[in-house]
């Protein structure tokens, strides 16, 4: 399978470009929303609902639920929005499949890479704001490096394979929509999962999504990298899940273009 970083890095500034085609800051919005975004947590859960959570000796500090929310919020959002956007990538390009050569496989390449656009703009943000309450920024964050790219392998994995899904069942498009909002509630995001009755605790112990969070906060809160043999569990199951998920579409290429 030939790697057509051309191809790509076209399609990628593409997508940039279009998402907000025809509005008058264009690429700006990418900065705007992640923004606005953060902005609304702040003062929604820091200052008008006064929301506190008795966190490592945030107690006491208005901004620590939000610290909390926006620590699990961002890395959702990329999660979410990634997967389901690669989930129909193969109906959004059918126009495009057909006169391009580039393997099927490559095309979810371009969608991470512009959520990680946005993802990573949206820590810059998040960083500045934890730098202006006067929430230590230390060397531990050169550990959302592996973190991040774990991340983006389960998103090409899990989303790789939905896209292969949607071609052939037309409602796996529907049914992953429904079940994105559904995880999102059984996943601790807003809420910590030590309030989670024990009877339920078997879905928090395969919940992919659960032990990236849990990095992500143990980096960003709690200021450690996460162990070694953490991240090399994690990327080894990640990869695991790409591997399959690259022999599940070479083994449908034929009959996916004949769909598509």
């Amino acid at each position: 399978m030939a790697f057509k970083t051309g191809v790509l890095v076209h399609f990628l500034r593409q997508d940039l470009q279009h998402k907000y085609a025809g509005t008058w800051l264009g690429s700006i919005w990418s900065i705007v929303y992640p923004l606005v975004y953060i902005a609304i947590f702040i003062l929604v859960f820091a200052k008008i609902m006064g929301a506190k959570l008795a966190l490592l000796g945030l107690d006491s500090d208005e901004y620590g639920y939000s610290i909390y929310l926006i620590s699990g919020m961002l890395p959702w959002t990329y999660f979410s929005v990634a997967v389901l956007r690669i989930s129909t990538i193969f109906l959004d390009k059918a126009g495009l499949i057909g006169k391009v050569q580039l393997p099927l496989a490559q095309l979810p390449l371009s969608v991470i890479g512009a959520e990680l656009i946005v993802f990573l703009i949206s820590l810059v943000f998040f960083a500045f704001f934890m730098l202006w309450i006067g929430f230590p920024i230390t060397w531990a964050w050169l550990g959302l490096i592996p973190v991040i790219l774990i991340q983006s392998i389960f998103i090409y994995a899990i989303g790789l394979i939905l896209a292969v899904l949607v071609i052939f069942v037309r409602d796996v498009k529907e049914v992953t929509n429904v079940v994105v909002q559904i995880w999102f509630w059984l996943t601790p995001i807003v809420y910590v999962q030590s309030i989670i009755p024990e009877n339920f605790l078997w879905w928090f112990n395969i919940n992919p999504v659960v032990p990236l969070l849990s990095m992500y906060r143990t980096i960003i809160i709690d200021a450690q990298i996460p162990t070694y043999w953490t991240l090399f569990a994690h990327l080894a199951i990640a990869l695991t899940m790409t591997y399959l998920a690259l022999r599940f579409i070479k083994g449908l290429e034929r009959d996916l273009r004949d769909l598509i």
